[in-house]
């Protein structure tokens, strides 16, 4: 099910989107947590958009969890080299068991939102 809702978001991201990670997001790929996605907004501030999309009723987190209050760019991006503001763009999506594709497309739909409002 985790699979399906990320692909589900990939789909739907907007166009400007950059996917995080490794680019192979198959369900057999090892190197990606099915639960997760992590993705950058180039021009939208992942604090302006954690706190937009609160707003709206949705938790999702700006880099890794361990790390997810920080103001600082994503540490991990920001060693593969994926420069500062993809770093200070970055969004992590979790599912849990529970979430539905109606709820992926009501996120996406907020997502727009706040790009239109909020991002250079």
């Amino acid at each position: 099910k985790y699979f399906l809702l990320r692909e589900k978001l990939v789909s739907l991201l907007p166009e400007r989107a950059i996917i995080n990670g490794p680019q192979d997001l198959s369900a057999t790929n090892p190197r990606r947590a099915p639960q997760t996605l992590s993705f950058s907004i180039p021009g939208l501030p992942a604090s302006v958009a954690v706190e937009a999309l609160s707003a709206k009723g949705f938790c999702v987190s700006s880099g890794s969890a361990c790390h997810s209050a920080s103001p600082k760019p994503n540490e991990t991006l920001m060693q593969m080299k994926a420069g500062r503001e993809r770093a200070l763009s970055a969004l992590r999506v979790s599912f849990n068991p529970t979430n539905t594709t109606e709820e992926i497309e009501a996120l996406i739909k907020a997502l727009h939102e706040v790009i239109a409002k909020f991002a250079s």
